[in-house]
């Protein structure tokens, strides 16, 4: 189900077979994936996977009631069976006074970023990336470790009330861990092409990392200032969009920028923009509901401006969804789709420069959210930890453990990176921070 036509058609059957089965109302989604994975550690390729899969999201209205199904069975029967179970549960469903309906959405432009190469990637061509890897790992006497992907996502909307929607978009990635005695670097590659990534880069970088890591010297938890590379920095956005901005949270009483819309929250020189149709992102035309996306300003220097909606929270507020709704029922509530932060005027060796006394921190591990309201999070770091002394880099520590509110963290910047970096669907620069709580020490 991969082209516009054939993905429709098979939704309009299923809106009939829902209207068949009693309902009122319906709505549709269609998600075809393609995706294949090469691995490899200990210098050697050991495993080659490949998996197509195309799942049907099927809701049905009844008044205030809904009954929501999803089936990899795309067959006429298996379509009529969806619709059944569906309406089944509708009939029995407590009734939701806040639902919406299913509402008409205009067509959206498609914005996926579609490379058919890396679509359909054969083995040998992931092996020979994941063999430049190993060789350049391996030719400085280090072992290499990782995996090498490639795949496609195509989905397709439609509803009861006339929206019919489309898009598609492709994706690659890199993951490389570079090992010698007990040290270990990290380095990442997430876009649309993949040949669009330095391998060489990624290798070098990994490598560099596991090399600068060896021997590392104890160091007490406490208070230090840290130079933030794009990896940790994504972390604490990534936490931050969990916790700051769903108009649910916000209705709830739950957000850490609670009753603070048009008030700074953070440091002034962080902007962050939910952009699904940045090239940089990972652009998708409409959200699980059908609504298009749009380009929408969360933090514009350090003031909270917008919460992100779907169509029931957008009903509750009288005001209409900013595209941010997942596929029926979604409990979650909306959420981001690209987060794009705006990048400043300093490079990494310039913060080091700058920084008397600190840590250089590559890479967070194991994190979680410890509290909500301030947006605290813990973890530990990984895959190289760097005592700076007197503007620069002076030896490697070993790892510590953390607790900390990224609310206060991006309050605390010192200065902003220049380069950007993409992990998964966030794009971030370098930071900065005064000042970042160490709690203990990680064997890890």
């Amino acid at each position: 189900m991969t082209s516009r036509d054939e993905t429709l058609s098979l939704l309009d059957r299923a809106l009939a077979a829902a209207v068949n089965a009693g309902g009122e109302a319906a709505d549709a989604l269609l998600r075809t994936r393609s995706g294949a994975l090469t691995r490899f550690a200990n210098n050697t390729i050991h495993q080659n996977v490949a998996q197509d899969s195309a799942t049907l999201y099927l809701r049905v209205v009844m008044g205030k009631r809904t009954g929501c199904v999803r089936t990899g069975v795309l067959t006429d029967a298996g379509i009529r069976a969806a619709a059944d179970k569906a309406a089944a549960i509708a009939r029995s469903a407590a009734e939701d006074p806040e639902f919406p309906g299913i509402l008409h959405s205009p067509t959206a432009e498609p914005v996926g970023r579609f490379d058919e190469d890396t679509a359909s990637c054969p083995p040998a061509r992931r092996a020979e990336v994941a063999g430049e890897l190993i060789g350049r790992i391996e030719a400085a006497g280090a072992v290499a470790a990782g995996s090498v992907s490639t795949g496609a996502t195509w989905i397709g909307l439609a509803n009861t009330a006339g929206a019919r929607q489309f898009d598609r978009r492709s994706t690659a990635g890199l993951n490389v861990v570079a090992m010698a005695d007990t040290a270990a670097g990290c380095a990442q590659f997430t876009g649309s092409r993949l040949d669009e990534a330095d391998v060489a880069d990624r290798a070098e970088f990994a490598l560099q990392k596991c090399l600068a890591s060896r021997g590392p010297a104890e160091l007490e938890p406490g208070e230090y200032t840290v130079v933030l590379e794009p990896a940790v920095a994504a972390v604490l956005f990534q936490y931050l969009a969990r916790v700051a901005f769903s108009a649910e949270d916000l209705q709830r009483g739950r957000s850490c920028f609670q009753d603070k819309l048009g008030q700074q929250v953070i440091d002034e020189r962080i902007t962050v923009v939910d952009n699904p149709h940045d090239p940089d992102g990972s652009p998708f035309g409409f959200d699980g509901e059908g609504t298009p996306t749009r380009p929408l300003t969360l933090i514009e220097g350090g003031v909270f401006r917008a919460a992100v909606y779907d169509q029931k929270t957008a009903a509750k507020a009288g005001g209409e969804s900013t595209g941010h709704g997942g596929v029926p029922p979604n409990p979650g509530g909306p959420a981001l789709n690209t987060l794009l932060v705006a990048p400043g005027e300093s490079t990494i060796d310039q913060m080091i420069e700058s920084t008397g006394h600190g840590l250089l921190v590559s890479r967070f591990h194991y994190t979680n959210l410890a509290e909500r309201a301030s947006a605290q999070i813990t973890g530990m770091t990984r895959y190289g930890l760097f005592e700076i002394v007197d503007g620069a880099v002076s030896r490697p520590v070993k790892h510590l453990r953390f607790t900390q509110s990224v609310v206060e963290a991006l309050s605390n910047i010192d200065a902003v990176g220049r380069e950007r970096e993409r992990l998964g669907s966030t794009v971030v620069p370098a930071l900065k921070v005064n000042s970042f709580r160490f709690t203990g020490k990680s064997d890890h």
